[in-house]
C-alpha cells in the first residue's frame, strides 16, 4: 500500500469585483513557498465592475466572469 502523504489542496475563491487573474497575482508569492501544494482557482460566472478603483486602473472595469 502506498505510503505517500495526499497532496493538499487550497480552493482558491475571489471576491466581487475582481478575477482569477487577480487573485493568482495575489496569492503568487504563496504559491512559490508552497510548491508541494495544489492551488485551484475559480472564475465567477457574473461579470461585475470593479470595487477598487485601483483595480479597475490595473486591469480594467469589468472583472469576476466578464475577464
Amino acid at each position: 500500500m502506498d505510503q505517500s502523504p495526499r497532496p493538499q489542496h487550497i480552493l482558491c475563491l475571489h471576491g466581487g469585483g475582481t478575477n482569477e487573474e487577480i487573485m493568482r497575482l495575489q496569492t503568487a508569492k504563496l504559491r512559490l513557498r508552497l510548491p508541494e501544494v495544489r492551488f485551484h482557482f475559480l472564475e465567477g460566472g457574473v461579470a461585475a465592475p470593479a470595487v477598487d478603483p485601483a483595480v479597475a486602473a490595473r486591469f480594467g472595469g469589468t472583472r469576476a466572469g466578464g475577464a
